[in-house]
This record gives C-alpha cells, sequence and structure tokens, in this order.
C-alpha cells in the first residue's frame, strides 16, 4: 500500500494483525521484504507496520531535493495520522533507530515503547569514514560489497556459514549493479550527516530496549552503552559472538527480545 506523503511522495508501507501497535524501522540495506518471514510471529500479540523510509525498498526516490532524517520523521508522523494510531512501539535497527530516536524526542505522546538494535546516538567521525568508504565504492558492484557486506557480520557467523554467505554475496551483487540502488543508497548515506542527539536522550520517556553486539563494526558497543547511560528509563542486552547484522546471525534470539520487551509490563517490583 502506499501512503502520499505531503500529497505528492509515495511512501510505500504494510499492516499485518491486530493488537498493540507496533511500527518496524529498516536498516539501510533493508526493506519491508526483510521482514516477511517473522510476520507470523510477530503478529501474534501485536499490529505490525512495515515501513520503507523514502528512498528505500517499493517507496518513491527523492531525486529532486537534499534531506536529513527529518523527512523520515514527518513522513512516519504523518502516516501515523493517516492510519489514525495515536500511540505505538517502535522498533528501529541501526539507521532505522536513528530515525526511531528522533521520533520519539520529537512526539513523546506518540511514542509507547522503543526498541532500538544496533544504533547509535549520532553521526561520529568513525561513522563517516565507513560510510564514505561505502559510497565511494558504489558503481563497482562487487567492491561495495567488498566494502560494506562483510563487517556487518561477526568473523565467527561469516566463517561457519561460507556457503550461505557465498550464495547471499551472488543476489547482493546483482542489487548492486542497480542504478537506482546505488543513487539511493548515495543519498541514504549523505542523510546521515549531521544527526546528533547525544545531548537530549535524557528527554525520552519511554521504555527503551537497547541491544547491542560484540563485534558490531558500524555501531560499536560503546555506543549502545552511551544511550544506555543517558535513557533514563532502558535497559541494555549485549549479545557475544553478534555482528551488526542480528536479523541473519540470530533471528530467533532477536524475536525473542523485541516480543519479551513488547509483552512485559514494566513495574516497580518491591522485592
Amino acid at each position: 500500500m502506499y501512503f502520499a506523503y505531503q500529497g505528492k511522495r509515495k511512501m510505500n508501507y504494510e499492516v499485518h494483525g491486530e493488537g498493540k501497535p507496533l511500527v518496524i524501522l529498516n536498516g539501510l540495506m533493508m526493506s519491508t521484504k526483510s521482514w516477511e518471514p517473522f510476520l507470523e510471529e510477530l503478529t501474534r500479540y501485536n499490529q505490525v507496520i512495515l515501513v520503507d523510509f523514502l528512498d528505500q525498498g517499493q517507496s518513491e526516490r527523492i531525486t529532486d531535493i537534499e534531506y536529513s532524517h527529518d523527512i523520515h520523521v514527518d513522513s512516519l508522523h504523518d502516516l501515523l495520522q493517516f492510519l489514525e494510531l495515536e500511540k505505538v512501539s517502535i522498533f528501529g535497527v541501526s539507521y532505522g533507530g536513528e530515525v526511531a530516536l528522533q521520533f520519539a524526542l520529537r512526539y513523546p505522546n506518540m511514542t509507547d515503547k522503543l526498541l532500538l538494535f544496533n544504533t547509535a546516538a549520532k553521526t561520529s567521525y568513525w561513522f563517516t569514514e565507513l560510510g564514505n568508504s561505502w559510497a565511494s565504492a558504489l558503481g563497482d558492484p562487487l567492491r561495495y560489497y567488498l566494502a560494506a557486506i562483510p563487517s556487518v557480520y561477526s568473523p565467527k557467523f561469516f566463517d561457519e556459514h561460507e556457503e550461505w554467505v557465498e550464495a547471499h554475496k551472488e543476489k547482493l551483487v546483482e542489487v548492486f549493479v542497480d542504478p537506482m540502488f546505488i543513487d539511493s543508497m548515495k543519498r541514504l548515506i549523505n542523510s546521515s550527516q549531521g544527526y546528533d542527539v547525544s545531548n537530549r536522550l535524557g528527554d525520552i520517556t519511554a521504555p527503551t530496549l537497547i541491544v547491542a553486539s560484540e563485534y558490531d563494526h558500524v555501531t560499536p558497543y560503546y555506543e549502545q552503552k552511551y544511550l544506555h547511560k543517558h535513557i533514563k528509563n532502558s535497559e541494555l542486552v549485549y549479545l557475544p559472538d553478534s555482528g551488526h547484522a542480528l536479523l541473519f546471525e540470530h533471528p530467533n534470539l532477536m524475536i525473542s527480545l523485541m516480543l519479551g520487551f513488547l509483552l512485559t509490563e514494566h513495574h516497580d517490583y518491591k522485592l
């Protein structure tokens, strides 16, 4: 389905199931299709709203303006109003987590719970240079794969799943040939320039789950420790032997963490 942001920009979204609404915000190279294998489990207790950011997946490409994360926060807000959803839990992974943080800060009354997987409070110098290395390889599919993909997995997963990795590599290289993908990826990478909510985290009021991975070379563990330190009502889960791409490395664990946090009522237990 499509929502017309500002009456003109087509934003792809899907609504599945019934119950308390959960919005899922993609990582940079993901789409609504990334979540299809998990819908049966996720919709057992929740209504799930999948979204392709503008310039991502099946949403419209933004070729006429330069943009920041603000366009994603604004378009998500307008979509939720269109769907008549007054309050939602928001799951965001990596890039999607950055948008989720900004949404929670701008619209605290619309944010029920916040789930932040492998994300950060700002675009650090490290991530800027990492993004530059990815952007510089765009246009050469194999070079882009080698620059961007091995670093999102843990070495252990990479070594133990060589056959799967090679098959996945062939599929991704085909995607990385697409000029539309190349141009969109450049714009999405650039949209993170200047992102920084590190001094505003204390204003987040929603119960927050923060998940970190030992071998996350994209958003390292110290980024999640910073989030946990400064978001008052937060829990931090650290996963050893894991990389940035938890969706592929530990799908069952990821879904268990999501559902456990969403289904638990948070009490001040007197023990």
